[in-house]
């Protein structure tokens, strides 16, 4: 990328149509204006996962809800979290905003990984219908509005890692 940024290397995007460039905005404005429009999470999940983030944010914790409640542990994915609270850190944002932001590229990611999976295992056609199933299905979007954010994660690892291993393979 640097390269490309100074010139020497070119960047060479995959060509699309007029109708693929649309789909792609269509599909990126509805899995983003959530985001931007939602004032916080929607559900007790969200609550849940954002009280988990402030925990291993204040203490490093993994596995106690320290500082607030020493007493309690708790046993959970902490991807989520880690990431999460490294985000906030890093950025200076509030937990929920980072929440937001987070989950809804990584849905984003999600229907982009199934869409390179379907050009994959069957070309240009199947890639792009595949990828409209997933964002046009209401499985994704419902799991998103509904803050299950942690299952979004899962999904967009489990999107990646199967699109990566025809690189390993």
């Amino acid at each position: 990328m640097w390269l490309a940024l100074r010139g020497r290397a070119k960047v060479r995007l995959p060509k699309a149509e007029p109708w693929q460039l649309l789909l792609a905005a269509v599909i990126g404005s509805v899995y983003l204006a959530p985001a931007l429009l939602v004032p916080v999470p929607f559900d007790t999940d969200a609550q849940g996962f954002g009280l988990l983030i402030a925990t291993v944010r204040a203490s490093g914790s993994i596995t106690t809800l320290a500082p607030f409640f020493p007493e309690i542990s708790w046993f959970y994915s902490p991807g989520y979290f880690l990431l999460g609270a490294q985000l906030a850190d890093l950025t200076g944002a509030r937990i929920h905003e980072v929440m937001l932001g987070l989950s809804h590229v990584l849905a984003l990611g999600v229907v982009a990984g199934v869409g390179a999976l379907g050009q994959k295992m069957g070309g240009s056609a199947p890639g792009w219908w595949a990828a409209a199933a997933c964002a046009g299905g209401v499985a994704l979007l419902t799991t998103l509005l509904d803050g299950a954010y942690t299952n979004v994660y899962g999904i967009w690892l489990m999107a990646t890692f199967l699109w990566m291993l025809d690189f390993a393979l």
